[in-house]
């Protein structure tokens, strides 16, 4: 199977209206942030775009942020995450992140669930919350107990 790659798409928060596109976890935030709650600012890059230089990436990491994994399914905790990523740092981060998906664990795992490799995942690169205006921080699951969705 040859694999496409297509040059970099950075998609802005407010572009996150597909799930097939962005995955699960940068489409639920842009719901949540088109909905009004506090969600800081992120940029999305879609699966299977090469990551190249882009002053627009150099802009949004001058300050810290965090790069993370978004599939179309959702593998909590099994793709590399990094936080607090300095802005020269970034493009391999990201690389890390892409590369992650492809990993001989995640290949075992993709096969286990029966997820296809085809997929890709997309990059995340979120603002991170200054200390200093965080008031609670962590991540959770939560199923709703009648659709378990």
């Amino acid at each position: 199977l040859r694999k496409m790659i297509l040059m970099t798409k950075i998609l802005s928060w407010n572009e996150c209206t597909s799930v097939e596109v962005v995955g699960n976890k940068a489409y639920r935030l842009a719901v949540l942030k088109k909905a009004g709650y506090s969600v800081p600012d992120f940029k999305v890059i879609p699966p299977h775009h090469e990551v190249k230089l882009s002053s627009e990436i150099e802009e949004f990491a001058q300050k810290l942020i965090s790069v993370r994994s978004g599939s179309l399914v959702s593998l909590p905790g099994l793709m590399t995450t990094f936080l607090n990523v300095s802005g020269a740092e970034v493009y391999e981060k990201i690389k890390l992140v892409q590369d992650s998906w492809s990993s001989p664990i995640m290949e075992e795992i993709k096969k286990e669930l029966n997820v296809p490799t085809s997929l890709g995942t997309a990059v995340i690169l979120q603002k991170m919350v200054p200390y200093s205006e965080l008031l609670g921080a962590g991540v959770f699951s939560t199923i709703h107990p009648l659709s378990l969705e």
